[in-house]
């Protein structure tokens, strides 16, 4: 269980918390063992601090290393969730590229951290997934120094601080509506390029989502007087594409008759007018009769 003075112990640094940098991490799992052990899929971290928003980030691929006997239920629950496992031979061959060993990954997370490894900086993530994330992390490095607290508490503090008192139950919802779950821009590359159906499972997605909704709900003028930037406090504006289209043109490469209107039945048929006269008889007759 996370105790709440753990989790906001370091709201109380001296640097102010506009200027703190907190580390959001997320990690999805090819599968949950009979052991309660979990065994990763993907991971993801970001830095960040409200003033400047994301500084860094960091995301990988996990090889997946499954017992035989399991691989009927990483299936399905892949297939439900982030459609990392590799399905044929094919997409065993392209993960192979992008995916790297749990040792390889754990070096990388204590490069990504560099001297916050060390200083044991907590990271955060989703109050329900606390337990799993802590476990993937500590069968990664085989290290206890990666402490993992609930976001969802982080958040009630500071929104409690800065604007008005919520209980936990708000903060969750807030952290985890589904606004920009398909966003674009905002999932790691493989699976914008490969799995665009399952990008909101993109641990990737998930932590960018996370720190734009909290800068969003706190209100980053008045709490912290930082105007939003793009791709910092929210997600880079998707581009709108428009065409304009010379339809003369367009209809004489048809070989189409420029006056279209004659060939096109009306939808809605223009009644005569006997017809237009019996129905205003009948609208009059319902009014003052």
């Amino acid at each position: 269980m996370v105790k709440r003075t753990e989790c906001l112990s370091p709201v109380k640094s001296e640097e102010g918390l506009g200027s703190l940098p907190f580390y959001v991490v997320s990690g999805s799992f090819y599968l949950r063992m009979d052991e309660g052990c979990y065994v990763p899929a993907e991971i993801s971290l970001l830095k960040f601090s409200f003033k400047t928003g994301i500084i860094r980030e960091f995301h990988a691929i996990v090889e997946p290393f499954l017992p035989v006997s399991y691989r009927r239920l990483a299936m399905q629950h892949s297939q439900a969730t982030h459609n990392l496992l590799p399905k044929d031979v094919t997409d065993r061959e392209e993960m192979k590229l992008v995916s790297r060993s749990p040792t390889e990954v754990a070096n990388l997370i204590k490069n990504f951290l560099s001297e916050d490894y060390d200083k044991c900086r907590p990271l955060y993530t989703l109050h329900s997934e606390v337990e799993q994330v802590q476990q993937m992390l500590h069968s990664m490095t085989g290290e206890d120094k990666l402490k993992v607290y609930s976001l969802d508490m982080l958040f009630q503090h500071i929104h409690s601080v800065l604007i008005k008192k919520i209980p936990l139950h708000v903060s969750t919802d807030v952290i985890n509506e589904s606004l920009w779950e398909y966003h674009v821009g905002i999932a790691c590359k493989w699976h914008i390029d490969n799995e665009q159906d399952s990008v909101r499972y993109c641990t990737m997605s998930c932590v960018k989502r996370w720190v734009f909704l909290m800068c969003r709900h706190i209100g980053m003028v008045l709490a912290f007087g930082v105007v939003p930037e793009e791709g910092k406090h929210y997600p880079v504006e998707e581009p709108v594409v428009s065409t304009v289209v010379n339809l003369p043109l367009l209809m004489q490469n048809l070989n189409m008759p420029n006056d279209m209107s004659s060939r096109i039945p009306s939808a809605i048929p223009t009644p005569s007018p006997m017809t237009q006269e019996a129905t205003w008889v009948k609208l009059w007759n319902c009014i003052f009769f």
